[in-house]
């Protein structure tokens, strides 16, 4: 009977071993998964300001030192901190790009009722114009400043059309 309990109490060290490994594994691993989700959250944040810089004027100060403070975060294995300046930088960029496509918009509207005084015929144009709502709306904002600006395009040749009449 004593040799039963033995052989119990050695199971039971065993499987708390393993236990104890395998949560010292998945606390390793969680750590890598989130160090890898923020390095690939900071690569985004890059090629989104590479890429839409200018268009939606990302390059500002604010962006930039708060994607080098991430950078150095992540260098430094400080990925919590990382991660709360991510969602910063995350919210900066996308009130950046709303405004952006907003201002874009308002724009076209200005257009609109310059030549709609003039009596133009303004069917297709106001199509478009909604159609940038609708994406601005669903927060497509590269398709939002596309429709916006071919909107904003036809209106402007439509007024010089009207003035070379």
């Amino acid at each position: 009977m004593f040799e039963s309990i033995k052989k119990l109490d050695a199971q039971m060290a065993r499987l708390k071993g393993r236990i104890s490994r395998s949560e010292r594994k998945l606390d390793d691993d969680k750590a890598t998964y989130k160090e890898l989700s923020v390095e690939k959250q900071y690569h985004t944040f890059v090629k989104d300001v590479e890429t839409n810089g200018e268009k939606y004027n990302l390059n500002v100060p604010g962006i930039v030192e708060n994607l080098d403070m991430m950078k150095n975060y992540i260098d430094n294995t400080f990925f919590d901190d990382a991660e709360n300046i991510s969602s910063d930088i995350e919210s900066e960029i996308y009130n950046r790009k709303f405004q952006r496509c907003l201002i874009e918009i308002s724009s076209t509207r200005t257009k609109i009722l310059e030549a709609s005084r003039k009596e133009l015929d303004l069917t297709g144009v106001l199509d478009i114009l909604n159609n940038a709502k609708h994406e601005l709306r669903i927060k497509e904002f590269d398709s939002a400043m596309e429709y916006a600006k071919e909107a904003y395009d036809m209106v402007d040749n439509l007024l010089k059309e009207f003035t070379v009449v």
